[in-house]
């Protein structure tokens, strides 16, 4: 009878530590970064088909720059608190700017 209760708060510990995996958690992180204020992240490299995602305090624009900092387009801007994702559908090398005053959390995604 105990190592059955055992076996059982075993499992239910494991169901409520263990992460949710739903469609859009689909796809391996390439970059996550949260910070606060503006800057611009690290390079990354991805293959086509990948997306941003983001989650902010308060205002933020999001940029996408090549390798050599030319702007290519913006990816996601919002005048308040929020959160939101965007696809992108070409690979290549690029880098990230944030403009923001707020905590932001940022992850790019690589879609399968």
């Amino acid at each position: 009878m105990r190592s059955s209760i055992t076996l059982v708060l075993l499992c239910l510990s494991l169901l409520w530590t263990a992460p949710l995996v739903t469609a859009d958690d689909s796809g391996k992180i390439i970059l996550k970064e949260s910070a606060n204020g503006s800057r611009s992240l690290r390079p990354f490299t991805i293959q086509d088909k990948w997306e941003v995602r983001w989650d902010s305090t308060d205002v933020i624009f999001i940029y996408l720059r090549t390798e050599k900092g030319e702007k290519i387009t913006t990816l996601a801007s919002s005048l308040k608190a929020g959160s939101g994702h965007t696809f992108y559908p070409k690979g290549g090398m690029y880098f990230l700017e944030i403009n923001s005053g707020a905590d932001w959390t940022i992850t790019v995604i690589q879609l399968p």
